[in-house]
C-alpha cells in the first residue's frame, strides 16, 4: 500500500506518517456521534455485465467482484474502491458510530457493504434502497356509493393505453456506453431476447409504485400495453407487469404504429373506434399527437427512486371513469403536454 507524507506540524520534527492523530480533550457531555456513509460514487464505484465502456481507466482491475442473482440471473459487479477508503474507515470507525445508508438494493447494498467492513464489524447497521423506493402507500378504494354505482352503470368502461418505456420503466441493454440509472443499482429483472440471431439482455427497472398503480387501475379500466418497442421486448416486459396476473392481455407494438417523419404515432382508433372512453399514458407527447385530447402527459421516468408521478394520477384516473367522454376532462389540460 502506498505510504502517504503528512505536513508535519512547526514543533515536531519532519517524519514519514501514515497519519497523525490528535489525542483530544473531549468533556463527558457530548455524545459519541454518528456518521452517514453512501456507497456508490462515495466509498465505491462499480459497473455490471453488460456496460460497454466503464468509467473506470481500460486496464484498471477491480478491487473485488460481487455475483449477485437478480430475477434468477447472475449479474457480475466489478467494485473498485476509492483510494484511502481502508484507512478512512479504520480510522473514523474510532470516532464515530458507522451507518451505511444507500439508495441500492439491499443484494447488492449488504454485499458491498460486507466486503468494505472485512469481519471488523465497525459497518454492521446499514438501511437500503426499499426504505427509500418501496414505502408503504395506500389508496383507499372505498365502496361506490349508490349515486356513483348507479353514475358507472350509464357510462361505457374506459380503456387506459399505457407506454412502457420511461412511462412505466427504464430499461438499457447490452453495450449501452453510459446507462442512466445510478451506477450500482440493480434492475428490477433482467430479459434475454434474441434480435437478429444475436442475444441481447436488457436490464430492466421499474417506475416506482408500478406494481400498486396496475393493481389498482386495473379494478377501474381495461388495460392496453401500446409501445413503439418491437414485440419481441415489448412483449417480455408486459409479461413481467403482469406477472400472470392477466390485467395486460391486449397489446400492441411498433408494427401497429403509423410512422410519420421518424416518429412513431400511436393510432387510438386501432385500440376502439370509440374515442370518449380511451385515456393513453404516454411520456412522449408526439406518440399521441393525433389525440392530445385522450392524454394524461406524464414526466419521463430514468432511475429517480424518490417519483411518486404514477401515485399521483390515480385520484384523477379514479374521477375520470365517471365521464361520459373523457375527452371533456383532458381536453381542458393541453397546456400540460408542453411541458414534458
Amino acid at each position: 500500500m502506498t505510504s502517504y507524507r503528512c505536513q508535519p506540524f512547526p514543533e515536531t520534527d519532519s517524519v514519514s506518517v501514515s497519519f497523525l492523530l490528535l489525542k483530544l480533550k473531549v468533556t463527558d457531555t457530548v455524545k459519541r456521534k454518528i456518521l452517514v456513509l453512501d456507497l456508490d460514487e462515495t466509498l465505491i464505484h462499480s459497473h455490471h455485465d453488460g456496460v460497454l465502456r466503464p468509467t473506470v481507466r481500460p486496464g484498471t482491475p477491480p478491487d473485488f467482484i460481487l455475483k449477485v442473482v437478480i430475477d434468477k440471473h447472475p449479474v457480475r459487479f466489478f467494485v473498485h474502491k476509492r483510494p484511502h477508503v481502508d484507512f478512512f474507515l479504520e480510522v473514523v470507525s474510532q470516532w464515530y458510530e458507522l451507518v451505511v445508508f444507500t439508495a441500492s438494493m439491499e443484494i447488492y447494498g449488504s454485499a458491498v457493504a460486507d466486503k468494505l467492513d472485512n469481519n471488523k464489524g465497525f459497518l454492521k447497521r446499514r438501511y437500503y434502497r426499499q426504505i427509500i423506493q418501496y414505502q408503504t402507500v395506500r389508496y383507499d378504494i372505498l365502496p361506490l356509493s349508490t349515486i356513483s354505482r348507479n353514475r358507472l352503470n350509464t357510462v361505457k368502461r374506459k380503456i387506459l393505453v399505457l407506454d412502457l418505456d420511461e412511462t412505466l420503466i427504464h430499461s438499457h441493454h447490452d453495450g449501452v456506453l453510459r446507462p442512466t440509472v445510478r451506477p450500482g443499482t440493480p434492475p428490477d429483472f433482467i430479459l434475454k431476447v434474441v434480435i437478429d440471431k444475436h442475444p441481447v439482455r436488457f436490464f430492466v427497472h421499474k417506475r416506482p409504485h408500478v406494481d400498486f398503480f396496475l393493481e389498482v387501475v386495473s379494478q377501474w379500466y381495461e388495460l392496453v400495453v401500446f409501445t413503439a418497442s418491437m414485440e419481441i421486448y415489448g412483449s417480455a416486459v408486459a409479461d413481467k407487469l403482469d406477472s400472470n396476473k392477466g390485467f395486460l392481455k391486449r397489446r400492441y407494438y411498433r408494427q401497429h404504429c403509423t410512422l410519420d417523419s421518424g416518429s412513431y404515432i400511436k393510432d387510438l382508433s386501432v385500440v376502439h373506434d370509440d374515442l370518449s372512453s380511451i385515456v393513453i399514458l404516454d411520456n412522449s407527447p408526439g406518440a399521441y399527437r393525433s389525440h392530445p385530447d385522450n392524454a394524461i402527459p406524464i414526466k419521463s421516468w430514468f432511475s429517480d427512486p424518490s417519483d411518486t408521478a404514477l401515485l399521483n394520477l390515480l385520484p384523477m384516473l379514479d374521477a375520470l371513469r365517471f365521464t361520459a367522454d373523457v375527452r371533456s376532462v383532458l381536453s381542458r389540460n393541453l397546456h400540460q403536454h408542453r411541458l414534458w
